[in-house]
């Protein structure tokens, strides 16, 4: 009997179910795809992306305990809307566990459908998602076949979600007196008191949002110009979340009581229906707004910044590795006490990986001296936290320099009676070098330039180019032979183990063993860079995509929420001689004026958002990537629009529907 009676239920509420299963649904698809990408044979090819996997497992799961959390208020959300129903069930002899039952199998009903047709999209889903990651893998595409380990891990999420969801519900009713059930929905709304004391708090809020997110942009400058603590940034950080919210809830406070007070705006139309019937609603929902304008403003900056840092990482990786290998060889090294491999030996396996076409060399010497360090302001500083009380200058010959710039496409340098900085840090060139004599010999050197655009040719922080001459009585400290190869993709990570070896050190009386290698590998940077950007941007675009849709589930829920209160006061209206055009035009402009307001925030932030990756590009020397900020952030900002009126027009057509349908003379 109870099973029959739900799905009665289900039937006649599905207009009011319709956004927690389209909630589900998309929740589903979206499991379902990220699970295939984990378990499915496509991306298990080496350990990279073993690791990849595994990370975003970690992040599934834990975004799948706070969808558990927002569902399971959701569900005790719908079970709320049906109060008076479930109170009469009451009266009429019911029990609250024969309440319970038929509730959760209305749950129930709706969870499998949901599961269903969130399968039938995640099939699409997971070949996009793949398509995404083989590319960011720099894998060959193919249609790729289903995982039954991760079908099983999503109907496992699924019925973890909805176990969640039942004990959510079963501990509302077990609390909920038949009283609040019967006579819970009428409630008296109170008038904010204080508007313009909450109208000022707002302003103070807006104030306090462009300091903290100007601090953020200095914070910026100084992480990557000097590589300060990241401990401010994230305050910081903290700070404009904070502010966001605080907005909105002094705005929801006072908004409406201050438009309420232009007479020229309320005697328009039905403005002053529509104020008085926001007022209630902003007052009451003001924190939940803002902490929704947090999210989706972090939704925004989430998705924006995987991409910006996979772009950083990607410019990086030619940085560090501007050869396709280099082996390092220091001063002291002896073959008949190291268990590293002669280098004909080792470039003998190379070739059976990887054909070698060219092969370049060049030293790194030290003066034994300081001069160059002891020039910086970070030097003999106990407050910089780069500080030195006596490093080595670092120098390379100009012929050196040439010879390993010039094939890389860079401008031959030439240097009379100069010396030239290459810096590795963007600290550097904040230096003033032009001030540096460096007196070597019987010459002084005079300041050329000091340039940040060369790749990494070896440790230092930076690097002191001299003309030939200068480096003749100097100590050589380590030598490098760089190779040019085939550009072809290869078993990186097998050629790495063939060519490390088993090295040793002592530290405290105590010899450590560990694994070396002496050649650093492109391939395995770039396999182990692309493995990083994957794990980075599907992950956060998964967070990004399920924290929209539980905004969204959450947003609409509520605007239904009001769906008792406006049946009657639009049917007041219609007496009033409103028609039901006028209804429609009326209803839709409550129902956008509170749905709009969280999306404003992220929307606002989006010209912040595109400065801050903009002005992270051009400190990381990388300006040639600025043209795709702006089609990046547009891109997902239209997205977000798209699923935004997605659940906006279910929304409004259910609360039509509702409002605008009923019997006109049937007032309460």
């Amino acid at each position: 009997m109870f099973s029959k009676l739900a799905i009665r239920n289900v039937k006649r509420q599905f207009g009011n179910y319709m956004i927690y299963f389209m909630t589900i649904i998309f929740t589903v698809a979206l499991l379902f795809a990220v699970n295939n990408a984990i378990y499915g044979e496509y991306f298990s090819q080496d350990s990279f992306n073993k690791m990849f996997r595994h990370g975003l497992l970690g992040i599934i799961i834990l975004i799948s305990l706070v969808v558990s959390f927002i569902l399971s208020y959701a569900t005790t959300f719908m079970l709320k809307l049906r109060k008076r129903e479930f109170g009469t069930y009451l009266t009429l002899g019911m029990t609250r566990k024969n309440i319970l039952t038929i509730f959760l199998v209305e749950t129930l009903v709706i969870y499998t459908f949901a599961l269903a047709f969130g399968l039938i999209i995640g099939l699409f889903l997971y070949q996009g998602l793949t398509a995404i990651i083989a590319n960011l893998l720099e894998l060959p595409f193919h249609i790729s076949s289903y995982s039954p380990a991760g079908l099983r891990a999503t109907i496992m999420l699924v019925g973890g979600i909805f176990i969640a969801a039942s004990l959510s519900s079963a501990f509302y009713l077990k609390k909920v007196s038949i009283y609040d059930l019967l006579q819970g929905g009428k409630k008296a709304e109170k008038g904010t008191a204080h508007p313009l004391l909450w109208a000022i708090s707002a302003f103070l809020a807006f104030t306090l949002l462009i300091w903290s997110s100007r601090e953020c942009f200095l914070e910026m400058d100084k992480i990557i110009l000097s590589n300060s603590d990241t401990l401010r940034i994230a305050r910081m950080l903290s700070l404009v979340g904070v502010s966001i919210i605080l907005l909105y809830f002094c705005l929801g406070k006072s908004l409406t009581s201050l438009l309420l007070r232009c007479k020229r705006l309320c005697n328009r139309d039905t403005n002053t229906f529509i104020l008085r019937q926001l007022s209630g609603t902003l007052s009451e929902n003001a924190l939940m707004l803002g902490c929704l304008a947090f999210l989706l403003t972090f939704t925004v900056f989430l998705a924006n910044a995987s991409f910006i840092l996979k772009a950083a990482n990607e410019e990086a990786l030619h940085k560090i590795y501007p050869y396709n290998i280099i082996y390092s060889e220091d001063s002291d090294f002896d073959l008949s006490t190291d268990s590293r491999l002669p280098l004909a030996r080792a470039e003998q396996i190379i070739e059976e990986y990887v054909k070698i076409e060219k092969k370049l060399t060049y030293a790194i010497y030290t003066s034994n001296a300081h001069d160059f360090y002891s020039h910086t302001q970070w030097y003999d500083n106990p407050d910089s936290e780069k500080a030195y009380y006596g490093p080595l200058d670092y120098f390379m010959s100009l012929s050196d320099f040439n010879s390993i710039t010039v094939p890389l496409g860079y401008e031959p340098v030439t240097l009379k009676d100069q010396f030239m900085i290459v810096g590795r840090l963007n600290d550097t060139e904040t230096v003033d070098w032009e001030q540096m004599r460096f007196q070597h010999g019987q010459k002084n050197y005079t300041f050329h330039s000091c340039r940040m655009d060369y790749p990494y040719f070896t440790f230092t922080y930076f690097l002191v180019i001299l003309p030939d001459e200068a480096l003749s009585d100097m100590q050589q400290v380590i030598r490098y032979t760089a190779y040019v190869t085939e550009d072809h993709p290869y078993d990186a990570a097998g050629l790495k183990q063939r060519l490390s070896y088993t090295a040793s050190e002592t530290l405290s009386d105590e010899v450590i063993f560990y694994e070396a290698c002496p050649f650093s590998l492109l391939e395995y940077g770039r396999i182990e860079q692309n493995s990083t950007s994957a794990f980075l941007v599907v992950g956060a675009l998964y967070a990004s995509a399920v924290f929209l849709l539980m905004a969204m589930a959450i947003l609409a829920l509520k605007t239904l929420s009001t769906l008792a209160d406006n049946q009657k006061r639009y049917r007041i209206l219609f007496r009033l001689g409103a028609g039901e055009r006028l209804q429609r035009k009326t209803l839709f402009r409550q129902t956008f004026s509170f749905f709009i307001l969280p999306f404003l925030m992220p929307m606002a932030m989006t010209v912040p958002i595109i400065f801050f990756c903009s002005r992270f590009l051009t400190l990381a020397h990388i300006e040639f990537l600025l043209p795709a900020i702006s089609v990046t952030t547009l891109a997902i900002a239209g997205a977000m629009t798209v699923l935004y009126l997605l659940y906006y027009t279910a929304t409004y057509l259910i609360t039509v529907n509702a409002v605008t349908h009923l019997p006109s003379d049937s007032i309460e």
